[in-house]
């Protein structure tokens, strides 16, 4: 659990912190700086591994309830912070008031943890191009 709760400070540190809890852009600049980093880190030879919770989460969330509960923890703040830079933009008049903050930033983790399945699976570090990519293009449909 230490080693994990490092791990996840440290990814907080590297790709949340100068994102998403960034004060010096504004909603929209910090979902595609998150954006941008899981691409650069999902190209990189470390991308080739998956996501280090991901694969957690998948080999032993259902023979571990602790260890299933720090990653579900972990996604939970990782998906707020994204569903409140979404509501923010709404505020800011960036993003449509329609926009379902919770359910895209849900469906935007899925997504991203979906592309480090599949970039580790494949071998082939341009899934995280194409599908970060589609997830600019979605948020685009989102612009006011």
């Amino acid at each position: 659990f230490e080693i994990l709760g490092q791990r996840m400070q440290q990814f907080h540190s590297l790709i949340i912190g100068p994102s998403l809890d960034s004060g010096e852009l504004d909603p929209l600049e910090r979902i595609l700086a998150l954006l941008d980093r899981l691409k650069v880190l999902g190209k990189s030879p470390l991308g080739e591994l998956g996501c280090p919770f991901g694969n957690l989460a998948q080999e032993v969330s259902s023979i571990h309830e602790p260890l299933r509960q720090s990653v579900s923890g972990f996604f939970h703040t990782c998906m707020e912070a994204l569903e409140r830079c979404f509501e923010q933009g709404k505020i800011e008049g960036i993003f449509k008031d329609s926009l379902p903050s919770r359910a895209l930033a849900e469906f935007a983790l899925a997504q991203i943890q979906g592309a480090f399945l599949l970039r580790k699976t494949h071998k082939d570090p341009e899934v995280m191009e194409r599908n970060v990519g589609l997830l600019r293009q979605m948020l685009d449909q989102w612009l006011r």
